[in-house]
């Protein structure tokens, strides 16, 4: 979020770029971080991606609220 708001500070045309190459990091670290959980570690598969999907909404969702904010200030 601190790279997202000084992104968007000195030159919000950047702003998307930025989201869409942090998106596929995100992609990349939480693929990994399943399969990783799901083979590795032996984890229950319904449990962990009903926990992991919720988890994954209210990141997604605090995001879009730090995000809303920072449009509005600006």
């Amino acid at each position: 979020m601190v790279l997202i708001e000084r992104t968007y500070r000195r030159d919000p045309d950047r702003l998307t770029p930025l989201m869409i190459g942090a998106f596929g990091v995100k992609i990349l670290f939480f693929g990994a971080y399943t399969a990783v959980m799901l083979t590795v570690v032996g984890l229950r598969p319904v449990p962990f991606v009903a926990s992991f999907t919720s988890y994954f909404i209210a990141l997604y969702l605090t995001e879009a609220l730090l995000m809303r904010r920072l449009f509005v200030a600006g």
